[in-house]
């Protein structure tokens, strides 16, 4: 029965950590569009390239945060 248990916590910390990936893909393409002011931010009147920059780090944080965290939290 425990090893179900244990199969059933791999398969739910799996799913998280995808959609982990999933958000911090969606952040990433959002500081992209803001960077280049295209999509939703086609009539953001900001100049400042580093904003869309800054959202694409955060973006690539939640990615490995969420890799690392998968694949090194028993150690």
């Amino acid at each position: 029965m425990a090893r179900n248990k244990s199969r059933i916590e791999q398969a739910v910390s799996w799913l998280f950590t995808i959609c982990r990936i999933v958000v911090g893909i969606v952040v990433i393409k959002t500081g992209f569009d803001l960077a280049r002011g295209a999509g939703s931010f086609a009539f953001y009147t900001s100049d400042n390239i580093m904003t869309g920059v800054f959202v694409m780090v955060i973006g690539v944080y939640f990615v490995f945060s969420s890799i690392t965290r998968q694949f090194f939290e028993d150690e």
